[in-house]
């Protein structure tokens, strides 16, 4: 699949996810080829949209922080590992 559309797609189904997960701030969803995928959104109104990509090693607490940290500010954030 091309990357682009790729994000493409995990951004609209990160939006619907995000709507649908309400009670919750963060999400794992399968991301096929490009592995584990991680949604946390912000507890107010969505300001933006950011794709964070993990080093080699995996999603770390250190992403999760930088993903909470956006989050505060409004961005619906999308890591894939």
């Amino acid at each position: 699949m091309n990357p682009c559309r790729f994000l493409l797609l995990l951004s609209i189904a990160a939006g619907g996810l995000a709507a649908a997960c309400a009670p919750s701030r963060a999400a794992d969803v399968t991301g096929g080829q490009y592995g584990e995928v991680h949604v946390s959104r912000p507890a107010g109104a969505m300001r933006g949209l950011v794709v964070l990509f993990s080093d080699l090693p995996g999603w770390s607490d250190a992403d999760q922080k930088a993903a909470d940290l956006l989050t505060g500010h409004g961005m619906l954030v999308v890591g894939v590992d």
